[in-house]
């Protein structure tokens, strides 16, 4: 296993990386794990598509299972990519017709709207074309360039804190096209996203996980 930077300052936390990773596999198989977005573009009449690969199960889980369970949860389908940058391209939690708070209180509710520690492994940086959460989340971006040294650790708040880093956790692997059109647009609209590799909910079970409260 690779052990994450921030495993040095909590160790507490090791027991997440024996737990989760199991939890993942239970409740959405072994992987690997992609999930498929479709957009829409402004002027065009036909909808896009890309495909994120996610981090292995044993590298970024926490992360891994954050982000899973905001797309089963269809948290991401009517949101849109909002800020486009030289370094990034950010998807937020903005829904037409919906107030920035409202779209917010959906993610909160279902305690999907932030990771609760900056997970980040070194064996997974910011190279270009990956995925990280923005911060804690739950808006997300795109690396258009290499980022490592921008979003690593030691890049955020200065030398003292190699824990408080953006958690990268899943690269472009099909669409790279369409992330380049939507760069050159102001903003474009996430029709849906799937787990891709699964029925349409997680692994029926007859009981609840104990993990199922977190």
């Amino acid at each position: 296993m690779i052990v994450p930077v921030h495993l040095n300052r909590f160790p507490c936390l090791r027991v997440t990386y024996k737990v989760f990773p199991a939890y993942l596999y239970y409740r959405y198989g072994a992987g690997p794990h992609k999930v498929e977005f479709t957009v829409e573009l402004p002027g065009l009449t036909t909808y896009h598509t890309f495909v994120i690969d996610l981090a292995p199960l044993d590298t970024m889980p926490h992360s891994v299972h954050l982000f899973l369970e905001q797309v089963h949860h269809k948290l991401w389908d009517g949101c849109s990519f909002v800020f486009n940058a030289p370094h990034v391209m950010q998807a937020g939690a903005f829904q037409s017709g919906k107030s920035e708070e409202d779209k917010m209180d959906e993610f909160d509710e279902m305690g999907l709207s932030m990771v609760h520690f900056q997970e980040y492994n070194r064996e997974y940086p910011h190279r270009q074309w990956t995925v990280g959460f923005a911060n804690s989340g739950p808006d997300f971006y795109i690396n258009m360039q290499d980022n490592t040294e921008e979003h690593g650790p030691r890049s955020q708040v200065g030398e003292l804190f190699d824990d408080n880093v953006d958690p990268c956790f899943g690269e472009i692997v099909e669409g790279r096209n369409t992330i380049e059109m939507i760069c050159s647009l102001p903003a474009a609209h996430i029709v849906k996203a799937r787990i891709m590799g699964l029925a349409s909910a997680p692994r029926a079970r007859k009981q609840k996980h104990w993990l199922d409260k977190f």
